[in-house]
């Protein structure tokens, strides 16, 4: 009797340190979102960038992930690689000239954006009226409190950090800018947010600079912002792989002889689960690469010599017979 007894008390010790229910659910909530630092991505732009024939080897590529037409500076579930160029501290599309394609063989064009790409950094800049200019510095992306996010703030404001940012015309800058307004907000997990609006949080962070606390035009930018995003919306069937891609055989009369036209296409990976193409990674899936031009995504000519013609698609991920069989199969509803 004595023995189990003993034998009792390594577990009652193991027990004491699992966290409580309420941890959990916490560290649960923060997503891999929270974990990445989110970032401004512009559009190219000649006046600031230079012309791209000229300066673009000043210019660095970067590679980032997106999802839901946000960017991270590395990679969380579900999300796309992108590559965008750096340049004084700023991020942005590469041209979209079709002189471009091919010009800089530092570049990964298989990691390309996409039209959604451009439409949404368009859609956030045109928000705050123009680009920022790069003698204001890094832009920071102030995201508003979610508990979801963050976690309920009446017990976990002791993991954030106050910091102070300056903001001027809606955007925010780690250091003064002319004009600017100094306003403390929160950071966290690589993440930037506005503090909560619950009556109760006032005073409650002795650590906080209550009187740059953010004004009602803080949050008003930081819902605008949040509206210009294409948040998908994952249904039950597809809770996240999003919409998948029709998969086409590749046609001469559609895409061009592919001894001269290739090089208009854009490689790029999709990943296959149960039947179906998806554009996201998706665990345990298997990628392959194909072709996408003018929205269409489509296979890779079977004809000799094709093979060795394109140093840009690795032939260790070429589709296999089952997805030409399946790209002439009608998709499944």
């Amino acid at each position: 009797m004595r023995i189990a007894k003993l034998s009792i008390l390594p577990l009652l010790g193991a027990l004491a340190l699992v966290p409580n229910r309420s941890q959990a659910q916490i560290s649960i909530q923060l997503g891999a979102q929270a974990r990445a630092r989110e970032v401004r991505v512009y559009g190219y732009s000649r006046d600031q960038d230079g012309d791209w024939r000229t300066n673009y080897r000043r210019w660095q590529p970067v590679t980032l992930y997106t999802l839901d037409g946000r960017y991270y500076d590395r990679a969380v579930r579900g999300a796309r690689a992108i590559q965008v160029y750096s340049y004084n501290n700023q991020y942005f599309l590469p041209p979209q000239d079709a002189e471009w394609n091919n010009f800089d063989s530092r570049y990964q064009y298989g990691s390309r954006p996409r039209d959604d790409d451009y439409n949404t950094v368009d859609r956030v800049v045109n928000v705050y009226g123009g680009r920022a200019p790069y003698s204001w510095g890094r832009e920071i992306v102030v995201n508003t409190y979610s508990p979801d996010a963050y976690g309920d703030w009446r017990s976990m404001w002791r993991r954030w950090t106050p910091v102070t940012v300056y903001t001027r015309d809606g955007r925010y800058f780690s250091r003064q800018v002319r004009d600017s307004r100094p306003v403390q907000i929160y950071t966290y997990n690589n993440q930037y947010f506005l503090p909560p609006q619950d009556a109760g949080w006032n005073n409650a962070d002795r650590r906080y600079n209550y009187r740059r606390r953010p004004g009602d035009d803080d949050y008003r930018n930081a819902d605008r912002i949040r509206g210009v995003y294409g948040d998908r919306d994952r249904s039950a069937a597809e809770p996240a792989y999003g919409e998948p891609v029709d998969l086409m055989l590749y046609s001469p009369d559609v895409h061009g002889d592919w001894r001269s036209a290739s090089n208009r296409w854009e490689v790029t990976t999709v990943y296959y689960q149960n039947g179906r193409y998806y554009r996201d990674r998706i665990p345990g899936a298997r990628e392959l690469m194909l072709y996408r031009w003018q929205n269409q995504y489509f296979l890779p000519p079977r004809e000799q010599g094709w093979e060795s013609s394109d140093r840009r698609f690795d032939n260790r991920m070429r589709p296999t017979d089952e997805d030409y069989n399946n790209a002439q199969r009608p998709r499944r509803p």
